[in-house]
Order: C-alpha cells, then structure tokens, then sequence
C-alpha cells in the first residue's frame, strides 16, 4: 500500500465531501462548536449518496449507495477539508477493508513529514507541504 498516495485521494475525497455539505447547508456556518448544523443528513458527491452525522465538533460521512461502504469521519476542523490526521486515515483505510494499526501509520507519516517530505504537521493535525 502506498500511504502518500491514499492520503493524498482520502484529502481530494474529504474536501469533495465538505464541499458538498456546504453547498447543501449554507446556513451552517458555527464551524467551532456546529452548534447551527443539522444533527444528520444526506448529501451527493459524484453519483454516490453519503450519509453524515454530527458527532461533537465534527462530521462522520458514510457512503451507502456502492461498495465498500467508505467511512470519512471528520472529527475536527471541518471547515479545512485539507488537513487531516492519523486517525481519519485508518478509519478510512478499515472501512476499505484494510487492515493496518494506527501504529504504523503514525510511523509512515512521521518518515513522510521529515524534512521536505509530502506533509507537514500543523498542531494536532497534518496537511500536504505548500497546500491550504
């Protein structure tokens, strides 16, 4: 598996998502606490129906019209469809079917962020190097 080239579609796919949940809800719009966002929905990106769900400050996508039934699940900053963190790729990644531990995609992105590597850290969260 190559875990650059996987995070780089589940980013393309993540912000395809927030895209589309912000077309669809414009009056969303309390991306701190999503105190305005509806507690559950429906969206379409491409020809699949996505389910959503507001859990804490964040939004799990799940989609229910192909298999495998992705799991996207935006736990945080969800008004930056381009960072993500270790934790989203391995839910996306069992929802594929794929089975790795969060220990050694934590490793693989540390080796990744180095130097001039594809990502660099912001806080608690990650993103591509030169990309916002």
């Amino acid at each position: 598996m190559n875990l650059e080239r996987v995070i780089r579609d589940y980013i393309q796919l993540q912000s395809s998502l927030l895209g589309a949940f912000k077309v669809s809800y414009p009056d969303a719009s309390d991306y701190s606490w999503l105190l305005d966002f509806p507690k559950g929905g429906s969206i379409v990106v491409g020809n699949d129906v996505w389910v959503f769900k507001k859990h804490g400050a964040g939004l799990k996508f799940s989609r229910e019209t192909s298999e495998p039934y992705l799991v996207v699940d935006v736990h945080q900053a969800v008004d930056k469809g381009y960072l993500f963190d270790e934790w989203r790729v391995l839910q996306f990644l069992e929802s594929c079917g794929q089975v790795v531990s969060l220990e050694k995609i934590k490793s693989e992105v540390a080796l990744l962020s180095c130097n001039d590597g594809p990502f660099i850290r912001e806080g608690t969260l990650l993103s591509l190097r030169g990309e916002k």
